[in-house]
């Protein structure tokens, strides 16, 4: 087997201001947290994470050429800070500037997310789950995601994905992730998995998993809104070698502050004449040995959290109370590993064994009635993949139009959406849960 580059990865991180005043460094260790929730949930969620991430991003493409792009791991919104010291939703796309969601109906064909149909720099996916179902003729040249979502009670922090996925279908995308310890050891598992030519299976220690899902039940809602930031390059990992981080980020502010000149961010980073001439370099400090003590915002936030659970928890109950009936008698099944109130299943061809041991069993096709806060959806569903689903919709679009009375939308599998029907009470609204029932 011929030996290939490692990966180009570059991680982000620093010293952060969390809402009280609290100073930490996001690589420092917080007692409790092995895998970093608290830290890395306030860094995905940040503002000034994704400035940072941004401006080195722009000198990444700018680089490569005016068709290149990013694929972005993002949540939709990010948390701003305000002068009077509150908090405000920002949609990324005003920190990204040039940015689409490729989850929009625009870039969906056949249950893939065709990134070709978008010209934006910045492409955006929700989701780590459908990273394989993306296509790109041209691959993205940068990859950039802050673990803002994790899935089976967060153990795919565990193992390497999405890094692995990334890696394996686009090698030469540069990786750009924010610098806690757990990210930075994922990291190096990867080169490891890496250097071993795919030949680990990557398998997760029982034991492993079970100290991580009771960790991850305790940390999940821990989080706190940044007021200060002082972020830079601080791990560099040039083609599957660590590289001099300090270099990096010197070469950054360089090209930033001289676009005068033609010299490029790899020609200083790899150029050891170029790096010891031009470049003034400011040393980093290693990362903090000192654990400390869970900063009192992280605590807080999480019984913000546990008291708002507890509400949307009474009001979807009262949703299922009220459409479970008539959709009992249907022949509907309640989706039993999801939480109570938010999702159906009415069967329409066989029962099959589902690839996740939480769910047991499936169906080879089937109607999802999905319920949010302020809407409700009719999906038509299957595990072979969203091709079928689609094609159905598109092809009995009329049919569901003149039934339904909404517009349906094929590339999502979406028969109809029932805006304000959802387990938020609208007394505005005149339709109820069981009107709609009655008719999917």
């Amino acid at each position: 087997m011929s030996e290939r580059p490692g990966p180009t990865i570059l991680l982000i991180g620093g010293t952060i201001t969390l809402e009280s005043g609290t100073a930490l460094d996001t690589r420092q260790r917080i007692d409790g947290d092995t895998w970093d929730f608290c830290l890395r949930h306030s860094l995905a969620g940040s503002e000034q994470w994704w400035s940072a991430a941004h401006g080195l991003v722009k000198v990444l493409l700018d680089a490569a050429g005016s068709d290149a792009w990013a694929l972005v791991w993002t949540a939709k919104t990010v948390m701003a800070p305000k002068a009077d010291g509150t908090f405000t939703r920002r949609r990324i796309g005003t920190v990204l500037k040039d940015y689409v969601d490729l989850m929009d109906a625009d870039y969906l064909s056949e249950g893939k997310i065709d990134a070709a149909l978008a010209t934006a720099r910045h492409r955006g996916l929700i989701s780590s789950l459908r990273i394989q179902d993306v296509i790109a003729r041209r691959p993205p040249v940068v990859f950039v995601g802050a673990f803002h979502d994790l899935f089976a009670e967060g153990t795919d922090m565990l193992g390497l994905a999405p890094l692995d996925q990334i890696a394996k279908r686009w090698p030469n995308a540069i990786m750009v992730l924010p610098h806690t310890q757990a990210v930075e050891q994922k990291v190096r598992n990867l080169m490891g998995w890496l250097s071993k030519g795919f030949l680990d299976e990557n398998a997760i220690d029982a034991s492993a998993s079970e100290a991580f899902k009771a960790e991850y039940m305790r940390h999940q809602d821990k989080t706190s809104g940044l007021v200060g930031a002082d972020l830079r390059i601080s791990k560099f990992f040039d083609r599957g070698s660590e590289a001099d981080a300090s270099a990096a980020q010197a070469a950054l502010e360089f090209v930033q502050s001289r676009y005068d000149l033609k010299v490029g961010f790899w020609d200083l980073t790899r150029d050891s004449v170029l790096r010891e001439s031009v470049l003034e370099r400011r040393p980093q400090d290693p990362a903090p040995a000192v654990r400390i003590e869970p900063p009192r915002e992280f605590t807080a936030s999480a019984a913000k959290r546990t008291a708002a659970k507890d509400v949307e928890k009474s009001a979807r109950l009262a949703f299922h109370r009220a459409c479970w009936p008539g959709l009992k008698q249907d022949g509907w099944r309640a989706a039993h590993w999801k939480e109570e109130g938010t999702s159906y299943l009415l069967p329409l061809a066989r029962e099959i064994p589902s690839l996740f041991p939480q769910i047991g069993t499936t169906y080879v096709l089937y109607w999802s009635f999905v319920v949010f806060k302020k809407q409700s959806q009719l999906i038509l569903s299957s595990p072979a993949g969203s091709a079928l689903a689609s094609q159905f919709v598109r092809d009995n679009a009329t049919l569901l139009r003149a039934r339904l009375g909404v517009e349906p939308e094929s590339e999502k599998c979406i028969a109809a959406r029932f805006e304000g029907v959802g387990w938020e009470a609208n007394p505005k609204r005149s339709v109820t849960p069981r009107e709609i029932t009655d008719q999917t």
